[in-house]
């Protein structure tokens, strides 16, 4: 892991009246690597009786002491954040989020306005810039193209024509080893390459719409870009209660892992909704990731159908599991989630036939919804798959493999 890098000296105050007051301050020393880990990230700041009275009295900001001291963050009086975690929906569901406003700290008044608009990421690798999710064939650049030093591509982040412009960044180092940040220069030597350019390769993403919402606001957008087009999105909005609670339905309609983002209404013109912003902004503003979960009916199917070929057979127990239900199920889980081997192994089929009662429950998707032991693969699989494990457990495990024929009628319906 990389060590905590000295990023200077720095003053938390407060802003009243125009005018910057300082109330504590923070060195190096405070939150370098050995204090890190000794608090957990924690800081504790000192604050006289007088420092705590004038923290009522104006809005935070942390300024980098220097020759020119700057503003290095600054408090957003408005926060919206959905009360829920792990937002997983199957494709034809619907789902209601709580989304809790707050200013200054306390639930928002009764009527505050929020205007919620779907984005996504175009690369499937990893969660890079976001894009508003679009349902017309509109085209834009999306990245510049370096082909003789790759490290030296730099996405495009266009704007709608009444929406200000975003400068592009270059990054040095990625991930734990990201050093810094600067702008991008533009050169003869780039090469611009539009979003339906980069869609038909296999690490692309489209940004066609995961969700439906209630009460859809259908717009239309003009980009900043050469092709200049127009792009047909769609929003809605919702209301706090007089808690300062919001709720948006949405209905799954396309796998998917879209991001809802949260626009609060404050003042006479409602916000404007940017096309595109950097993932810088992801870690400060208003969003909601989700995973919307495909349906797999030829899955169900296949399953029946490999049962019926060898039920007849002795070893008929161990084929299906080496054929079907570890390969094509519990293999992925069992490689991505390892800690479940120190409860229910998921490469072991006389474990999960001595525990398949708690496997039932454990994967059950009411339990998913009620209760925090719900085993990982849970939340991370579709019906379709939850639907050909209840069926193995529930008609062949637990019933030691009668030698019989399934239908897909003995599926459990609804």
């Amino acid at each position: 892991m990389a060590e905590k890098f000295d990023a200077g000296s720095y003053q938390l105050g407060i802003r009243q009246d125009g005018q910057f007051t300082s109330l504590a301050s923070i060195g190096f020393e405070e939150y370098q690597q050995a204090a890190f880990d000794k608090r957990s990230g924690i800081l504790d700041l000192p604050l006289s009786a007088d420092a705590q009275k004038k923290l009522q009295t104006g809005s935070l900001e942390l300024h980098l002491v220097g020759t020119n001291p700057e503003l290095a963050a600054a408090q957003q009086m408005w926060t919206a954040e959905v009360v829920e975690s792990a937002s997983f929906i199957d494709v034809g569901d619907s789902k209601t989020l709580q989304i809790m406003v707050q200013y200054d700290g306390l639930p928002a008044p009764a009527g505050t306005v929020l205007s919620v608009a779907e984005y996504g990421n175009v690369y499937m690798m990893c969660t890079t810039d976001y894009y508003l999710a679009f349902s017309n064939p509109a085209d834009f650049t999306l990245f510049y193209d370096y082909p003789e030093n790759r490290s030296e591509n730099k996405s495009n982040l266009p704007q709608f024509n009444d929406t200000p412009s975003i400068t592009s960044l270059v990054t040095e180092g990625t991930g734990r080893r990201l050093m810094a940040t600067r702008a991008a220069e533009s050169s003869n030597n780039e090469v611009p390459v539009s979003y339906l350019q980069y869609l038909p390769t296999p690490g692309s993403v489209a940004l066609s719409p995961c969700l439906s919402f209630d009460n859809p606001i259908r717009m239309e957008g003009i980009l900043q870009d050469p092709q200049n087009s127009a792009v047909h999105y769609c929003l809605t909005q919702i209301q706090t209660d007089a808690n300062g609670i919001a709720r948006l339905t949405v209905k799954a309609k396309a796998p998917g892992f879209p991001t809802l983002r949260f626009f609060v209404h404050d003042g006479e013109q409602p916000p404007a909704i940017p096309f595109s912003f950097p993932l810088s902004q992801a870690y400060t503003d208003f969003l909601a990731p989700m995973r919307i979960l495909p349906l797999e009916p030829q899955m169900q199917k296949d399953f029946v159908d490999e049962w019926n070929r060898i039920y007849q057979r002795p070893d008929a127990s161990v084929v299906i599991w080496e054929t079907f239900i570890y390969p094509r199920i519990l293999q992925p889980f069992y490689y991505m989630y390892p800690i479940m081997s120190k409860y229910m192994p998921l490469n072991s089929l006389e474990r999960i036939e001595g525990a398949v009662d708690q496997l039932i429950v454990l994967i059950s998707k009411e339990y998913q919804e009620e209760s925090t032991l719900a085993m990982p693969i849970t939340r991370d699989m579709p019906q379709s798959r939850r639907a050909v494990l209840e069926l193995w457990a529930q008609a062949l495990v637990k019933q030691k493999y009668p030698p019989f024929p399934l239908s897909m009628s003995d599926y459990k319906q609804g």
